[in-house]
């Protein structure tokens, strides 16, 4: 009798096991990628346009709890998205949800629809520093050029002011005295001129904010498979098949 129902119960939990694991639906995961532009500095360096790690917390704390009220429907859940710094000095975002094969397409149009709103938030950021960079080019070029035009005129200024005659002593006078009055806009107008050269150089690398990846299904189901839950039915067949064969003797012999 112990065996028999060790056996029923056992076979009962396997058969349940393998049926819900044959039955359910496979779930996906969907993936996008999201590669955080570059702006450049004063200095000349070009930096991100917002921290990758600032860029996660908006994600999770505003944008993704935004999007779902917007997005969805006062019936329609989704699962929870999860966000993941994958490269910090690449600027490199993951953003993932696992959900029912027949879901899949409504869980890319959100991961879409979330993407699109960073985008464009960090697009208008980057506007801003644009501008002020652009600003900034047109100061530089200005100084540089008043720099050249006062340089011109000095010369002429002194040629003018000392005599014209063919004297070796005028003509040293001249020099040194033009040397003297170039020097320091000479050093000015070389800081410009690397400076200048320095964020043209950066407007080069000026990258926007981008889709590294559009939200993709993966082609393997995700989670827990067919056959670990049968296998964890057999183990758990077992043990309550003993524990119900232990649990009928002791009524038996409560009799």
């Amino acid at each position: 009798r112990r065996r028999l129902t060790i056996l029923l119960v056992f076979l009962a939990v396997v058969l349940g096991a393998g049926a819900y694991g044959v039955s359910r639906e496979p779930v996906h995961a969907v993936t996008s990628l999201i590669e955080i532009g570059e702006v450049p500095e004063a200095g000349g360096r070009v930096v991100k346009t917002d921290s990758p790690e600032t860029v996660v917390a908006r994600l999770q704390d505003v944008l993704i709890p935004a999007a779902r009220e917007s997005y969805l429907g006062p019936d329609e859940q989704l699962p929870p998205i999860e966000v993941e710094l994958v490269n910090a000095n690449g600027g490199l975002i993951r953003l993932s949800g696992e959900i029912a094969l027949s879901r899949t397409d409504q869980m890319q149009s959100f991961l879409g629809a979330v993407g699109d709103d960073l985008l464009e938030e960090l697009a208008a950021e980057r506007a801003d520093r644009l501008e002020w960079f652009g600003e900034r080019l047109a100061s530089l070029q200005s100084r540089l050029d008043a720099i050249e035009i006062r340089e011109g005129s000095l010369s002429e200024d002194i040629s003018a002011e000392l005599p014209s005659n063919r004297s070796e002593f005028a003509r040293v006078l001249r020099d040194v005295i033009n040397l003297s009055l170039n020097r320091d806009q000479q050093e000015n107008r070389w800081e410009l001129e690397d400076r200048l050269a320095a964020l043209q150089s950066a407007a080069v690398q000026i990258v926007p904010t981008q889709i590294a990846r559009k939200p993709s299904i993966s082609d393997n189901s995700v989670g827990t498979g067919t056959s670990l839950i049968v296998a964890l039915g057999i183990v758990l067949g077992l043990m309550l098949g003993v524990f119900a064969a232990f649990i009928r003797e002791f009524l038996v012999n409560a009799r």
